[in-house]
């Protein structure tokens, strides 16, 4: 018999040993909690659009405090987009403004925490529902900066949109540098809420605003920047934007003055402006003081050329798209050289309101039909001093204002009876900077008249709009005072103060 050498027997068992031997032992083992989150109950959130979102994430996991965790809120960028999102938080607690174009669909929401030990993470998935704010109310443009900039507050409550809820005002601040990432540029000198059609029926909608040196189209969703310039225009040779007015023109119409002429936009045809023709030197004398369109009839549009004194017409159905023809209003005294103070609507019909250069004011309407309707003449020492001017629509009154004063104007005889309307704003240093007449903005637009609308508010056509600026404090101011129709003197009722605006620039009622 052959012997191993003594070494590798002893190799060979040592080398067999684990094949026999049972480990007893217990073994080393780590159990990890699970992380908690909580503090976000709802499976959906609703928000506003231009709204802020603000939740707050608890957060628990045995043997772990708050420095441990690392925090992440991301959300679609578009509705039902997995893959395309956006991080709006670092924190526990979120605050984000929405800027998400609202949808019927909802954005998925998450909230993730992830334990920076072990690198182990808990999700939270919402959804949010993003729902436009931009419905009825008034649209304010204002300027914190003297006009290099523009921001645009829409302020809702019950004395503005219909069906409000509540006794509280909503604000939806700052809503074109929210949509178009940077503030509105320049100064707005005309602001309008209009309606269109895309060929069947008037379902489009958008804010059109006027500045020293443009004209711009608004989405109504979002606030974005849509159609600008030349864009709106029939005739593309146009290089010269500069608006001034922009108002409804009853039924299916838009007046717009621009560069001095006036333009329309008859929304049925094409839904881009075309300009009146004028048979006046020079052409470009127009502006908000001195061209009126019917608020309620959509066949008269009216003017005055002071180089002339003499009074021009659009009549007709499709007035949008004829031309001015000269007036047959006889005069006993000249109105060459007179200043325009205000035009407008004035109790159905179209007003032109005028100082004489001898001191006399005139008041002439017409009639939907174009025809000349009536003339008021008076004098007056104190409204020498006002600045602003605004005719009735549903009310044989206009009101003037001065920075510290206002008075109504009873159009009434041939003649008018002037009084001071007892009024002051919250502080002294406020002065007065502008009075509009309050009307719903579906008043003249798409063919709807008043007794065939379901969503009249109360106060449609029965407050005024008062506009102020304090310069010690830099904040703009709108009253909203109810009205007498048989004097113009203000109720005792008050319809509230609304501030946190720069100085406004021009206020407009919006759609539903």
């Amino acid at each position: 018999m052959k012997h191993l050498p003594a070494y590798v027997t002893v190799l060979l068992a040592t080398l067999l040993l684990p094949a026999c031997y049972q480990d007893l032992s217990t073994p080393a083992t780590t159990t990890l909690s699970d992380i908690v989150i909580s503090g976000l109950d709802e499976e959906a959130y609703y928000i506003l659009y231009g709204h802020t979102l603000s939740l707050k994430a608890k957060v628990w996991e045995d043997g772990r405090d708050d420095a441990d965790f690392a925090y992440r809120w991301e959300m679609d960028l578009r509705p039902g987009s997995g893959s395309d999102r956006l991080l709006i938080g670092e924190e526990l607690a979120l605050e984000y403004k929405v800027g998400n174009t609202p949808s019927d669909r909802p954005y998925t929401l998450s909230f993730t925490a992830r334990d920076k030990v072990t690198g182990i993470e808990a999700i939270r998935i919402m959804h949010v529902f993003v729902t436009s704010s931009l419905g009825e109310g008034l649209l304010v443009a204002h300027t914190r900066d003297g006009g290099a900039t523009t921001e645009f507050d829409l302020v809702a409550n019950s004395f503005l949109t219909y069906g409000f809820e509540g006794n509280t005002t909503r604000y939806t601040r700052d809503i074109y540098a929210l949509a178009n990432e940077e503030p509105f540029q320049g100064r707005v000198t005309a602001l309008c809420a209009r309606k269109s059609t895309n060929g069947a029926v008037y379902n489009e909608s958008w804010i059109t605003v006027g500045t020293p040196e443009h004209i711009i189209n608004l989405s109504t969703l979002d606030y974005k920047k849509a159609l600008q310039d030349g864009d709106l225009f029939n005739m593309r040779n146009i290089t010269e934007f500069g608006t001034t007015m922009i108002r409804n023109g009853a039924g299916y119409q838009t007046m717009a003055v621009i560069g001095g002429e006036v333009y329309t936009d008859v929304s049925h045809t094409s839904n881009l402006f075309s300009k009146n023709a004028f048979p006046g030197e020079p052409a470009n004398i127009f502006g908000p003081e001195n061209v009126a369109v019917a608020g309620e009839s959509q066949s008269c549009y009216a003017a005055f050329d002071p180089n002339s004194g003499k009074f021009f017409t659009i009549i007709g159905p499709f007035a949008g798209q004829m031309g001015f023809s000269e007036s047959r209003v006889t005069e006993d005294e000249s109105l060459v050289g007179a200043t325009p103070l205000a035009a407008g609507p004035s109790s159905m019909l179209v007003g032109l309101f005028l100082r004489a250069t001898s001191g006399r004011y005139y008041v002439y309407r017409f009639s939907s039909g174009g025809a000349f309707a009536d003339r008021f003449s008076f004098t007056s020492e104190d409204l020498s001093q006002a600045k602003w001017f605004s005719f009735c629509e549903n009310a044989n009154i206009l009101y003037a204002a001065s920075e510290e004063k206002i008075w109504s104007i009873l159009l009434k005889d041939g003649g008018a009876t002037i009084r001071q309307v007892t009024w002051s704003p919250d502080s002294p240093d406020e002065h007065i900077t502008g009075i509009q007449h309050y009307s719903q903005a579906w008043w003249g637009t798409q063919q709807i008249w008043a007794q065939e609308y379901a969503f009249t508010l109360p106060t449609h056509m029965l407050q005024v709009i008062i506009t102020t600026y304090n310069e010690k404090t830099g904040e703009g101011k709108f009253y909203l005072r109810p009205f007498n129709v048989s004097t113009g003197l203000f109720t005792y009722k008050n319809n509230g103060v609304y501030g946190g605006f720069g100085e406004i620039e021009c206020i407009t009622p919006t759609f539903r």
